[in-house]
């Protein structure tokens, strides 16, 4: 329900980059550096791949680099939505740019995005703590949709078991649910 709030407050371009960070469970350089040539529409397949590097300076963007922060390459199902938003992308893709989600055919900066999601937590009332935010939501999503962490490490691709359980902050939920049904005898 929070993330919804959140991702509808969002101007179009970070929505549909929010969307697509969410649903593939991707970190933020992830979904800002993803490239048209690593989607399969037909197979609905996105690869995750290249990453957007920024400047720790001034959080402007400064190169791709060629893999992911955990050095995997994975591979994401898109589903009908995610289609739409990846669709809309690519017929807004600029001449020799090939990332799906840019400004004017350039690489969107850190601060941009970072500045966008405030915006928007802000304005559905919830706190700002990250652009990661929405990588954390997924993973929760996911480990109370398959409950097994191993499940939900196929989709983060955390490395340790530790990592991952952090990420789906699932343990608090469980056991209010589960007492919650309980009955008292």
């Amino acid at each position: 329900e929070e993330v919804m709030r959140f991702l509808h407050c969002l101007p179009t371009l970070y929505k549909d980059l929010a969307f697509f960070q969410f649903l593939t469970a991707s970190r933020i350089g992830e979904a800002a550096g993803a490239q048209i040539k690593n989607i399969d529409l037909e197979k609905r397949e996105v690869m995750i791949k290249e990453c957007s590097v920024w400047d720790p300076s001034n959080k402007v963007f400064s190169y791709l680099k060629a893999f992911p922060k955990n050095k995997q390459v994975r591979y994401c199902y898109i589903n009908d939505f995610l289609k739409e938003i990846i669709a809309r992308s690519i017929e807004k893709r600029a001449p020799n740019c090939d990332f799906l989600f840019h400004y004017q055919g350039k690489p969107i900066n850190y601060c941009t995005i970072q500045s966008n999601y405030r915006s928007a937590l802000r304005k559905a009332g919830l706190k700002f703590t990250g652009t990661h935010i929405l990588r954390h939501g997924m993973a929760t999503l996911a480990r109370s949709v398959t409950r097994p962490l191993h499940a939900t490490m196929t989709m983060t691709r955390h490395k340790h078991l530790k990592l991952a359980d952090h990420y789906t902050e699932i343990g608090t939920a469980v056991q209010k649910q589960t007492s919650m049904s309980t009955k008292a005898h």
